[in-house]
């Protein structure tokens, strides 16, 4: 397995997944936030108010 790895010249490190999800993930919430936080509406003071 470990041979494998040192096999490929570009192996993935489970650091780089992780960041992977955490973008995947967090990329959209950050754009929802922006896009009511752009609107000023109440439903984005409930929103935080929730979170």
């Amino acid at each position: 397995y470990l041979s494998l790895i040192s096999s490929l010249d570009y192996p993935i490190p489970p650091v780089y997944l992780l960041l992977f999800l955490y973008i995947f993930i967090f990329l959209p919430l950050y754009l929802a936030e922006l896009n009511l936080r752009s609107h000023h509406s109440e439903s984005a003071n409930l929103l935080v108010a929730t979170i």
